[in-house]
């Protein structure tokens, strides 16, 4: 015979309420955060590129973004994961690689800003029952490239090329797949229009202070 552990709908309520507290402490921590975002850089190894997408907000938030929205769009398709996934790598490589040859991005800030506003954008789509196809994510992994040329711009001459791209690539990756975990667990307790309209409600007030 299965036994079943049920729950009181106080708890239940309880649950929620602290887990919006949770996210509002998060939404309100960023802010102080972004004035943070591009800080300098003395060792440029790979130690300093694995912790750059991670000190900034702009960085980070994008990385994580995308991973939400594989969770929360293709939860179950895992070809199309792995696709964004590759895409995302080979973005960050390709804006890495016109830094490197001296190409003067026009716009690059704007466009950091853009992606943050695109993972908004899609997650509200989500929230109102629309759906959204894997060439929207992968457009979306593509704008990574001018993340990947930000790392380089703000590394200093005497860096380790090899090294410092692969730090960051493996710190984004990294951020991609938390992404998709606390996506999957996060739609395990609530739902998932909700998650949408509360996520991409955040990435558009983090995108307006950017």
């Amino acid at each position: 015979m299965i036994e079943m552990k049920s729950f009181s709908s106080s708890d239940d309520i309880g649950n929620k309420v602290s887990f919006m507290k949770k996210i509002g402490i998060f939404a309100l921590l960023m802010c102080p955060g972004l004035a943070l975002a591009h800080p300098s850089h003395s060792d440029v190894g790979f130690a300093s590129g694995f912790v750059h997408p991670l000190t900034g907000m702009d960085h980070l938030a994008a990385m994580l973004g995308v991973g939400l929205i594989c969770s929360f769009f293709f939860n179950k398709q895992r070809n199309i994961k792995l696709a964004v996934l590759l895409v995302l790598a080979l973005s960050l490589v390709a804006g890495a690689l016109l830094a490197v040859v001296g190409l003067k991005l026009q716009f690059f800030e704007a466009m950091i800003t853009l992606s943050i506003v695109c993972v908004g954008m899609f997650l509200l789509f989500g929230g109102l029952g629309r759906s959204i196809n894997q060439w929207a994510v992968c457009s979306l992994a593509v704008l990574s490239a001018f993340h990947g040329y930000v790392h380089i711009i703000e590394g200093s001459g005497a860096m380790d090329f090899g090294q410092y791209t692969l730090g960051f690539i493996m710190s984004s990756l990294a951020l991609y797949c938390t992404g998709l975990s606390l996506g999957n667990k996060l739609s395990s307790v609530f739902g998932k229009q909700q998650l949408c309209v509360l996520s991409g409600s955040v990435y558009i007030m983090l995108a307006l202070g950017l």
